[in-house]
């Protein structure tokens, strides 16, 4: 897995206002207390995982998104046809039902993709400092991202159901995860770790991710553990 921060620019709102140094304390301590359980009972052959109440994301109002993505789908269209072609599909939003199965496969691909790219810089690598694009042997937080949703749309899973998503980084302004949307819950896939956390357990604060209805759009995150972030950095 990648230690490696990396910057998610560009974003049209205001930069994000950090927790309190002991809130993100107790957020952490709360995730690796619950992230162990939430993350490693999911089953065998059915959906019969309890899931709490706040286990999905709520979308708030629409936002333009990260400059780099649409960015990204003007210079390689193909890596967005999936998101528009769902975006036009009757029955978009459907989550998943989280068998035995796609678990082991959600598990195989944040693995593999972790493992395969190494942690570069894209000033380093591109000259630019925030280039989206798919990575296959180097690349940053979007790169691992936009990397783990195509092998997913590969493996079989619908584009509404692996979403892009930015969060408040901890040694960075934004970092970039992978929500996939289930019955059972949205869990986080993250190039910071192997182990795949459901998202009100990840300890990140989320700003925006792509819209579930239509994934070509991008909506701002209603985080019901605290606050509305993705509304209240808008306000401000």
């Amino acid at each position: 897995m990648s230690v490696h921060p990396c910057t998610v620019e560009a974003l049209t709102i205001e930069r994000s206002l950090y927790l309190p140094v002991i809130g993100l304390l107790l957020t952490a301590v709360m995730s690796l207390l619950f992230a162990v359980a939430a993350s490693d009972r999911v089953y065998a052959g059915t959906s019969s995982v309890a899931h709490p109440t706040k286990a999905h994301q709520v979308e708030g109002r629409r936002h333009s998104g990260p400059k780099a993505y649409r960015l990204m789908c003007q210079r390689d269209p193909a890596l967005c046809q999936a998101d528009r072609l769902a975006a036009r599909t009757a029955g978009a939003g459907q989550a998943a039902d989280l068998t035995a199965e796609r678990w082991q496969a959600l598990r195989d691909v944040n693995l593999r993709v972790n493992n395969r790219l190494a942690p570069r810089d894209d000033l380093e690598v591109y000259g630019t400092s925030d280039f989206w694009t798919a990575g296959r042997f180097v690349g940053d937080c979007e790169d691992y991202m936009i990397a783990k949703k195509q092998d997913l749309i590969a493996a079989g899973w619908a584009a509404d159901q692996v979403l892009y998503a930015v969060v408040e980084g901890i040694e960075t302004p934004y970092h970039a995860v992978l929500i996939v949307r289930t019955q059972q819950g949205d869990f986080v896939l993250d190039n910071l770790t192997d182990r795949i956390t459901r998202w009100d357990l990840s300890g990140y604060n989320f700003v925006i991710r792509q819209s579930a209805e239509q994934p070509d759009r991008w909506v701002r995150v209603v985080d019901q553990r605290t606050t509305p972030i993705g509304d209240q950095l808008a306000t401000r």
